[in-house]
Parts: C-alpha cells; structure tokens; sequence
C-alpha cells in the first residue's frame, strides 16, 4: 500500500508539473540562460566549426586538506596544484571547450577542507593554466564560508575571466 501511495505522488507531481502551458514554457527557455553554454557557443575558436562540438566535462575539483598541505611549498611560501591536472591537460587540450565542477569556496584563509571548504587562489588559477575555462558552482559547498565566501569566490573566477554558472549574486549575473 506504501508503494502505490508514493506512486500515486510521484505520478501526480509528474503530471501537474507538465500541466504548464506551452507559452509559459517558451517563455522560460527564453528568459532562461544557460552561461556557459552561450559562452560556448559564442567562441571564436567554434564558429570555425560546422559539424561538431568536442566537450570534456570533469567532476568535482576539490581541496581537502591533504591536497591544500602538499600543494604549499614552505621556502616560498606560496601554493601550486598544477600537479594536480598535469594528466588531464592533454584530454583538455583535445576538446574545443572543458568544464569543470568547482566543489570549493575560494573565500580566502584559513584554508581548509571537509567540511566547510576554502582553497587558496592559487587553485583557480592552476585550474586556468591546466586549459578549463568554464565551470559550475553549484553545488553543496558553495556556501560553506557564507555570503562573503561566496562572493570572494565568484570575485575571484571572474577577475580570472572564467565563465561559471550555477550561482549567481543576483538576477543581472544569471542573464
């Protein structure tokens, strides 16, 4: 009986989901950008191209603690996770466009892994240099250093010129 009442709700919530009108639909997919896909689209490197796209999407950049302590180097004093995409800039370098899944804040120190997450800018730019250019932010550590983490996150990516989507500071970056 369990089963057929979740069912019952699923199919429901199925079926009132899709009782939009068409004009309501149209209008979302207008007034609904997709970032990165328009930056994608929009390169100058892919007009040249007709028949296909070749897209690498990767998952999950993270910084947890072990990766934050053997990226610092203690003579210099500064952070390189360069090493960390060393096998995957060669695939990077065979696709017309790389996204990547950015699981961290870049809110500044302390730096810190699990559980509230915040990398050094140095992982940005490692991310830059390894080829990637387009990244998604949405996810569930976005957060983890609050609204200032946050912003100093989306500051950093986009004094980077990196495209990213999945969150947005308000209405106008979601456009």
């Amino acid at each position: 009986m369990r089963f057929v009442t979740i069912l019952i709700l699923v199919l429901s919530q199925l079926f009132i989901s899709n009782c939009q009108s068409q004009e309501s639909k149209d209008t979302a997919k207008v007034t609904t950008k997709i970032k990165i896909a328009d930056e994608i689209l929009n390169d100058s490197i892919l007009k040249e191209k007709n028949d296909e796209i070749n897209l690498l999407f990767m998952g999950d950049i993270m910084g947890h603690d072990l990766q934050i302590e053997s990226a610092y180097n203690p003579k210099t004093k500064n952070y390189d996770f360069s090493t960390e995409f060393e096998h995957i800039v060669p695939l990077v370098k065979d696709v017309d466009a790389a996204v990547g899944n950015l699981e961290v804040t870049l809110a500044g120190p302390p730096y810190k892994g699990y559980p509230q997450f915040s990398s050094p800018d140095q992982l940005a730019i490692d991310i830059k240099n390894a080829g990637i250019k387009y990244l998604g932010t949405a996810n569930n550590h976005i957060n983890d250093r609050g609204l200032t983490g946050f912003n100093r996150t989306m500051d950093v990516l986009d004094s980077l010129g990196f495209v990213h989507t999945g969150t947005f500071r308000n209405q106008e970056d979601k456009s």
